[in-house]
């Protein structure tokens, strides 16, 4: 009664595809994609950038973009730093 039928088939191969393309578009834009700097305002990128070490601000600033991953990463950095100090 509850279980897969052949005919079911018909309908659960097209919804596996759309669940897994949906997943590699949301990896893709969440850890991948390469958003320029420029797309969340260089005065929050260079505020958020000064806490990180010279190094990796440099490389950031000369690449000029950014994932999605690593820019949350920063701004919860950032925050976590703010709230320490109030």
């Amino acid at each position: 009664m509850y279980g897969f039928k052949v005919d079911d088939m018909d309908i659960f191969i097209p919804l596996l595809i759309v669940i897994i393309i949906s997943v590699m578009l949301w990896g893709w834009s969440t850890a991948l994609r390469r958003i320029p700097l420029i797309d969340y305002g260089m005065e929050n990128v260079e505020r958020v950038l000064k806490m990180e070490s010279e190094e990796y601000r440099n490389r950031v600033l000369q690449r000029g973009w950014i994932t999605n991953k690593e820019w949350a990463r920063l701004q919860k950095k950032h925050q976590l730093a703010l709230a320490g100090n109030e």
